[in-house]
């Protein structure tokens, strides 16, 4: 099926100034991008920092990051623009049944930025790195009148689901996430940008 290119939001000034805000985020390194971290040690700064799960937590000590989900969240969170609110490893019930999908769900003002985790995951799964296909629903795991987000896996293209091998993609995307993210803005921004280079030239060559 031929789906034609959109002519509005897509050309929309709005979406390369998102993009470069996105690139120009300061690193975990520079700013700390947990929350409740009241220490910033630059060197260790990352998923492995013994704080991160209490740091990434509004409820540290009722409710801190379970343990496998706690390097996608700190990636998440590392982008500044897109902002973790619920998360769950995932779990099983007293059949060993698969109980709760390990999942993280997430906020953000620009429709832009959940495009980029989508690509994300795509390529990861393409390039046949996770066990899984992922995607991204709409949920309402939020106080907000916005738009919820939630990564999770693609049920309807799983043949035979294991929690280990769920949780083990947890670990494979949130692997240096931030930065494949903002990798892939700059793709997009660079594609934004010859697009609206050649619609300008068009536009000219018509007034000619």
């Amino acid at each position: 099926m031929y789906i034609p290119s959109p002519n509005g939001p897509a050309c929309d000034p709005s979406i390369q100034r998102q993009l470069e805000v996105f690139i120009n985020q300061p690193e975990p390194e520079e700013v700390a991008p947990c929350p409740g971290c009241n220490q910033h040690i630059p060197v260790h700064c990352s998923p492995t920092c013994d704080r991160a799960a209490q740091a990434l937590s509004i409820e540290p000590e009722k409710y801190p990051i379970e343990d496998k989900v706690v390097p996608l969240v700190f990636e998440i969170m590392a982008t500044r623009l897109i902002q973790t609110c619920w998360s769950c490893e995932g779990h099983l019930d007293y059949e060993s049944r698969l109980w709760k999908l390990p999942q993280v769900c997430f906020h953000t003002e620009s429709q832009v930025y959940p495009k980029l985790m989508l690509i994300h995951l795509s390529r990861l799964y393409q390039a046949h790195m996770l066990t899984n296909a992922w995607h991204i629903v709409l949920t309402d795991m939020a106080n907000t009148m916005g738009i919820t987000y939630s990564i999770q896996p693609d049920l309807n293209r799983a043949e035979d689901i294991h929690l280990g091998a769920l949780q083990l993609d947890l670990m494979t995307i949130a692997g240096n996430l931030h930065s494949a993210l903002k990798q892939i803005a700059r793709e997009l921004l660079g594609d934004y940008c010859r697009q609206t280079g050649a619609r300008q030239s068009q536009a000219n060559l018509s007034q000619v």
